[in-house]
C-alpha cells in the first residue's frame, strides 16, 4: 500500500470497475477493444490528425477550382455526420501529377452514415480529371466527423 497524499506526484492506476446503479450487481461485462472502439465511432472519427502527411484520402479535381474526395467511414455512424475540421492557412495539401496544392480547409458536399464526400472549391487550383492523394500539411491540422446526439 503507498500513501498517496505524502507526494504531489503520487498517483493511483485502477481498471476493470463496472458502477452498478442500486444494490444488486449484475455480472462483470467484459468487452473487447475493438467493440468499444466501434461503439464509440458511431459518434465520433478522426481521419487524420496531428502529424504533417497524415493521409486523408485519395482526391480529384473535379474541375480546375474543385478538389473532392469520399471517405468511407470506418464504422457507420448513428446518423449523417456533420465535419470537425481545424482549418488554417495550407493546413491540407493534394498531392497530384508531380506537384502539390495547399488549401486551408474543407466542406461536406454529401454525407450520410457510411462515407462522406468532402471537397474544397475555394483555394483548389488544378486541372479538372487529376488525381492524387490527400494530406495533412500542418501538424495542427485535424479532420473529423461527429455525429453525437
Amino acid at each position: 500500500q503507498v500513501n498517496l497524499f505524502d507526494n504531489a506526484s503520487n498517483y493511483w492506476q485502477i481498471t476493470g470497475v463496472q458502477m452498478e446503479v442500486g444494490s444488486q450487481a449484475s455480472p462483470f461485462e467484459h468487452e473487447l477493444v475493438g467493440v468499444t472502439l466501434a461503439k464509440c465511432q458511431r459518434y465520433y472519427q478522426v481521419i487524420a490528425e496531428g502529424a504533417v502527411n497524415a493521409p486523408i484520402g485519395n482526391a480529384e479535381y473535379y474541375n480546375n477550382s474543385q478538389v473532392n474526395c469520399v471517405i468511407h467511414l470506418q464504422t457507420t455512424m448513428r446518423a449523417s455526420p456533420t465535419i470537425d475540421i481545424v482549418s488554417g492557412t495550407n493546413y491540407y495539401r493534394m498531392y497530384r501529377n508531380s506537384g502539390n496544392d495547399l488549401f486551408n480547409d474543407f466542406e461536406i458536399d454529401q454525407s450520410s452514415p457510411y462515407r462522406v464526400d468532402i471537397r474544397n472549391n475555394t483555394h483548389a487550383s488544378g486541372t479538372a480529371g487529376q488525381s492524387g492523394m490527400l494530406r495533412l500539411a500542418n501538424a495542427n491540422g485535424k479532420l473529423a466527423f461527429t455525429a453525437e446526439l
